[in-house]
């Protein structure tokens, strides 16, 4: 768990850039001034890199004068020439795009396949800081499977072959990992080289992660069922002192009732104990009445109660389905307060069923939003978990099948077979 929040700086050969010159540079906002995330910077080779949650890159080239281009999803496309070494900050300046694209209409200019021309199937995909990671396999091989670093366009940047890859997963902290068959790695770029590192053995890697729910103000937040109690308790651990602090408890009373009567009772059964008779009253002398005892007291204190949790801003907020309540904490672990909610719910006549919601962060625009998978298609609301409420409906493609859904920089991406090539899944980017 300790290396998982290790920072790792790779410290290159100082021959590798004798001959280089490295650029720095800052890309904001023409009008608000803001810094701008993601943006791409490329060289004229092709070759590039994307700006930080800051705004600022670093690129080094070989050679002046060169000419840099630089593009972003909401802003216009800027080039700069650089003739002399600038020896300071770089300050790029981007206008906003308008967009003449109504917001209820679906086009090919919103929906945009990024890997269209491209002779590899897609596996997965992930968002760290910096880069969009594609895992997949050249000519929809099995056996040349490949791991590239892109721009939120899908250009590439860089990509070196792996070996029988499962899958790409992104903890808690940022961090992309490469799942391999019995092995973890995380995974980072300086935007040319990719960097494998703190390879975990895979199933100790999952036993230790999967329990944590949320990184909050640089803290854990985890979930565990204590013995000969029900509920399920939410903890807050403390880096700081080094201890776990007691957030929540949530219990399904209702259900506890029912496991309880059923534990002590048991569950009536009918059963038919003889053969068929030609007596006319053979059901009244053969039908036994007894009760199946189906619970036992571990099922009863062990119940699988579901706590969704999630941070937005500088808050924690905890869900507790069966007291319709959103549970607000502040980042030092103290309960704020609690806000009344309804959009968890679903009726289905006189019993209550909760929607398996997927609580979706824009890392860029830090907005929210609910992710929710109808019986034929996928429903996106905007959220806003201050006020547990949520907002207008966002048109998704009429892609039943799409999966992987993520949301960067105010696009919704997703993985989708080819229509044309049915064996070839792409990635595919949706403006919202």
């Amino acid at each position: 768990m300790k290396n998982l929040l290790i920072l790792v700086v790779l410290i290159f050969g100082t021959g590798c850039f004798a001959q280089s010159i490295k650029i720095s540079g800052l890309i904001t906002d023409k009008n608000s001034g803001q810094p701008i995330a993601a943006a791409s910077i490329k060289l004229p080779d092709g070759t590039g890199i994307s700006s930080g949650t800051n705004g600022k890159f670093e690129i080094r080239i070989t050679r002046l004068p060169i000419k840099l281009k630089i593009r972003h999803v909401s802003y216009q496309t800027k080039e700069i020439d650089l003739i002399t070494d600038p020896k300071s900050l770089v300050r790029i300046e981007l206008e906003e795009l308008v967009s003449e694209i109504r917001e209820v209409n679906i086009s090919a200019q919103r929906l945009k396949n990024l890997t269209e021309n491209e002779d590899f199937t897609l596996q997965d995909f992930a968002f760290d800081k910096n880069h969009l990671w594609l895992l997949g396999y050249m000519k929809n091989n099995p056996l040349r499977g490949r791991l590239w670093i892109a721009d939120a366009f899908g250009d590439t940047i860089t990509s070196i072959p792996v070996r029988k890859p499962e899958k790409l997963y992104t903890d808690l902290f940022g961090n992309v990992q490469l799942v391999m068959s019995d092995t973890v790695y995380q995974v980072y770029s300086d935007g040319k080289a990719m960097v494998f590192a703190y390879p975990y053995e895979k199933a100790q890697f999952f036993k230790t992660i999967t329990p944590i729910k949320a990184i909050f103000a640089g803290n854990p937040v985890y979930q565990d069922y204590v013995h000969w109690k029900q509920g399920l308790h939410t903890y807050y651990y403390s880096q700081a002192d080094q201890k776990s602090y007691f957030l929540n408890i949530a219990r399904d009373s209702a259900e506890e009732v029912r496991q309880l009567i059923d534990y002590i009772y048991g569950e009536n059964r009918w059963i038919i104990n003889g053969t068929r008779s030609k007596d006319p009253e053979w059901r009244e002398k053969c039908v036994i009445l007894y009760a199946e005892r189906r619970r036992t007291r571990d099922t009863v204190s062990y119940q699988n109660v579901r706590v969704p949790l999630f941070t937005f801003g500088d808050s924690l907020f905890v869900i507790n389905l069966y007291k319709d309540s959103l549970l607000t904490y502040s980042p030092e672990g103290k309960f704020a307060r609690a806000i009344p909610i309804k959009f968890h719910q679903d009726s289905l006549l006189f019993d209550v069923l909760f929607r398996d919601l997927t609580y979706l962060t824009d890392p860029v625009s830090q907005r929210m939003y609910l992710l929710q998978r109808k019986t034929t298609a996928w429903k996106l609301n905007e959220f806003n978990p201050s006020a547990g409420r949520v907002g207008k409906q966002i048109q998704l493609p009429d892609f039943p099948a799409m999966s992987g859904i993520t949301i960067y920089d105010h696009a919704v991406y997703f993985l989708y077979p080819e229509k044309k090539y049915p064996n070839y899944v792409r990635l595919y980017r949706y403006t919202i």
